[in-house]
């Protein structure tokens, strides 16, 4: 890996996704790997719902008691109320 890429298990934890960062994802196969790229923002969307302003916004929009969201920032919460 260049010194611009890492293995997620290698991030920090207070690392946030943005919205330009770009992700690897390599399927290995027996025979042959096959790469593919996705963007910080549809990877936050495959895993966390967002983006939502607040606990209030992500209730109204079907994110449960204790789920995950994020906001326009990258930033991501753990709805509360």
């Amino acid at each position: 890996m260049t010194s611009r890429s890492s293995k997620l298990t290698d991030l920090p934890v207070s690392n946030t996704i943005s919205s330009s960062d770009l992700f690897l994802i390599e399927k290995v196969g027996s025979n042959s790997s096959v790469t593919s790229t996705i963007t910080g923002n549809s990877l936050l969307s495959a895993i966390v719902a967002g983006p939502y302003a607040n606990d209030s916004v992500a209730n109204t929009n079907g994110v449960g008691i204790h789920q995950l969201y994020y906001n326009a920032n990258g930033a991501v919460f753990v709805r509360l109320v």
